[in-house]
């Protein structure tokens, strides 16, 4: 709530879940009304060290953010690794490098606004526990990025409304 740009708000929840959560793979994407999909921030750099905040084209955890924004409900998987029956393939890139995995749909006022998943390289490295802190925390996280998107919107606005001044 200290600042309410986008990429300090996603920086602060990539941080935070970081905490509550231990896992290899953190990903907050907020919904970009424009192109209709959802943006990934995540961060760059080991844990400990100095990091940066990431805008990324493209998300680690493949495809299954569609899921989320299709089906507006959570997603946990205890092993990603196997697909009914059949051996994970590491040169399938539409199935993420990881063992288990949860994502999380962020619906704030009634609207999908952005998205949080989570990996672990270890088969089974989640709980039912980590499921749920994830959920205790997705409304405060998605309205904090939709305050953040608003607050952005609001701010390119009053530039072009200041360029128009200017004319």
């Amino acid at each position: 709530a200290s600042s309410l740009s986008l990429s300090t708000t996603a920086e602060a929840i990539l941080t935070n879940i970081e905490h509550l959560v231990p896992s290899d793979f953190v990903e907050v994407k907020a919904w970009d009304e424009t192109t209709q999909g959802l943006v990934p921030f995540r961060m760059e750099g080991l844990p400990g060290t100095v990091r940066s905040l990431q805008r990324e084209k493209a998300s680690v955890f493949g495809e299954y953010a569609q899921y989320l924004v299709s089906n507006r409900k959570e997603l946990f998987i205890a092993d990603t690794r196997t697909s009914d029956g059949e051996k994970y393939d590491p040169l399938n890139h539409s199935v993420p490098p990881m063992g288990s995995y949860i994502g999380i749909p962020l619906i704030a006022y009634g609207q999908l606004v952005g998205s949080l998943e989570v990996g672990v390289v270890p088969v089974k490295g989640f709980s039912d526990g980590d499921l749920h802190i994830l959920q205790l925390v997705s409304g405060q996280t998605a309205v904090a990025l939709r305050n953040a998107g608003l607050y952005e919107a609001q701010q390119r606005w009053n530039s072009q409304l200041f360029g128009l001044t200017n004319l």
